[in-house]
């Protein structure tokens, strides 16, 4: 009460509980508004936005380790079928470095 006095709120007209009411409004109506404000966030959080970025990924992953098998294979069988006996010295170091055993 003494509280409301100092600030300097007009106590005949509105009582302390109109006050309160009032603040409790307002802060219903800032939360309304932020919860407006964050509509992406909850759109981000959502499972139904995670489950087809998941599955792109794990997509990806999979034809990448494919790619890369398919060329190791590639790699391996041009070397078994003579063909580096066409190729330059230094090509077949790298070969054997990186793809070669």
């Amino acid at each position: 009460m003494q509280l409301i006095e100092v600030l300097g709120f007009p106590l005949p007209r509105i009582s302390l509980a109109r006050y309160l009411k009032l603040i409790k409004h307002l802060q219903r109506a800032t939360l309304l508004k932020q919860s407006q404000d964050f509509h992406s966030l909850r759109l981000i959080v959502s499972m139904a936005v995670w489950r087809p970025l998941l599955w792109g990924a794990v997509t990806l992953l999979f034809f990448t380790c494919l790619f890369s098998l398919l060329f190791a294979q590639l790699v391996t069988d041009w070397l078994a079928a003579e063909g580096h006996q066409t190729a330059d010295p230094a090509l077949l170091a790298n070969l054997e470095d990186y793809y070669g055993t």
